[in-house]
């Protein structure tokens, strides 16, 4: 069988991509949901843009879903951003509303398909109030963090940490820039449960 992954292999070596493929018989036919808020810039978008059509060659059933929003929600996250990565940034409540109400528009138009998934994958601040606005869901939902939470400015943390606390599982680039959440969380690939 030959494809994306396999171009991999010279870099890899063919040991890796055939465990990929063992890895991923296990969970052929899953359904799994990426939100994330670009299709395109942004180092997400473009994590995305490669590995969403390797998950396709390995068998699993994927969307990619974008959520939009006004100038206010983004303003709000790019304040989240700075925020979470230790500037001590005040957010001004309209903000705060104007991100809660982006994200119910979203949730609302997505729900559907996020309610039925088996793997739901959040990234980053943008969408992460979706798992409280899907009461009815039935997979593991994961959030994935890109933004370095070692430092985080405490009054933004604490809201987000509220919206994040109850995912299934976290995902972080670096144990360094991890927080301590009452799930899972993958560190480096490894599976870490961190203690609230």
């Amino acid at each position: 069988m030959s494809g994306l992954l396999d171009a991999y292999a010279p870099v890899t070596g063919e040991a890796v991509v055939h465990h990929l493929r063992l890895l991923a018989a296990r969970l052929e036919g899953k359904r799994v949901v990426h939100v994330n808020s670009t299709r395109v810039g942004g180092g997400v978008a473009e994590i995305l843009a490669k590995m969403i059509p390797l998950m396709q060659e390995l068998g699993l059933q994927v969307d990619w879903e974008v959520i939009t929003g006004e100038s206010d929600f983004y303003q709000c996250t790019k304040s989240f951003h700075n925020a979470l990565q230790g500037d001590p940034v005040e957010i001004p409540r309209h903000l705060y509303q104007a991100y809660e109400a982006t994200n119910q528009r979203n949730a609302e138009r997505l729900r559907p398909l996020l309610e039925k998934a088996d793997f739901v994958f959040i990234h980053d601040p943008q969408p992460a109030m979706f798992l409280k606005l899907c009461p009815n869901r039935r997979g593991k939902w994961i959030w994935r963090c890109h933004i370095d939470l070692s430092r985080p400015f405490r009054p933004v943390w604490k809201y987000m940490e509220s919206q994040v606390a109850g995912y299934d599982a976290s995902i972080f680039s670096l144990s360094s820039y991890a927080r301590s959440l009452p799930h899972t969380q993958h560190l480096y690939g490894l599976p870490k449960t961190c203690q609230p």
